[in-house]
Formats: C-alpha cells, sequence, structure tokens
C-alpha cells in the first residue's frame, strides 16, 4: 500500500493484517473472534465490577461518570488510529472491545485506590 499523505499511515499500517486475515479461513475466525472473547470478557468484568461497589449513590455515580469519559476517549483515539477503507467493522468490535476493556482497567484501579 503507498502512502500519498499522513492520513494514509494508519491504512498501511494495518494491510498486512487485513492480508493475512484474508489469507485463509482460520485466520478470519481468529481475527473476529478474538475481540468477541475479549467485549465478552470486559462486559463481564464490568458487571462484576458494578456489582462490586454496591448501590448506586454520589460515589459510585463518579465511578460510572469517569468511566464512561475513559471508554469515549478510547473510541475517539480508536476513530483515529484504526482505517476506515477496509475490515470496518471487524474494527468496529476492535475499537469497542478496547474501550469497554480500558474503562474497566479504570475502574479498577479506581476502586481499589479508594478502597486501599
Amino acid at each position: 500500500m503507498e502512502i500519498k499523505s499522513i492520513s494514509d499511515i494508519p491504512g498501511a499500517f494495518f494491510y498486512p493484517l487485513k492480508e493475512w486475515a484474508e489469507a485463509s479461513s482460520t485466520n478470519w475466525n481468529i481475527f473476529v473472534g478474538i475481540p468477541m472473547v475479549l467485549l465478552l470478557v470486559a462486559a463481564i468484568a464490568y458487571i462484576r465490577l458494578i456489582k462490586t461497589i454496591g448501590e448506586p449513590d454520589e460515589r459510585t455515580n463518579q465511578y460510572h461518570k469517569h468511566w464512561a469519559y475513559v471508554v469515549l476517549i478510547t473510541i475517539l483515539v480508536c476513530d483515529i488510529i484504526f482505517p476506515k477503507e477496509y475490515l470496518v467493522m471487524q474494527f468496529f468490535v476492535y475499537k469497542y472491545a478496547l474501550a469497554v476493556l480500558a474503562g474497566d482497567i479504570y475502574f479498577y484501579i479506581q476502586h481499589n485506590k479508594d478502597f486501599s
């Protein structure tokens, strides 16, 4: 893939991944399966963290607001980084899996900080 402008850099960076994923059906299943498992694990972790902090109040509302902020920032960064020419839906799943996982990591660290 030829780079003609700065906006072509993410596309050129992920192009070998596209070629690898399209080389065989096993590679494709791995490429699609990893973010699905990651999203499932992140969703389960979020539910577990919600149950750990207890009933909604002023303290837990702050957790949720900061979690949403971290998720939003991660989605914006992924929108900038991931290519928009090919494998759009697959990178969409990666984007949201990474965003929820980043929010969960923040949630876990903040919760441990507050209760240590």
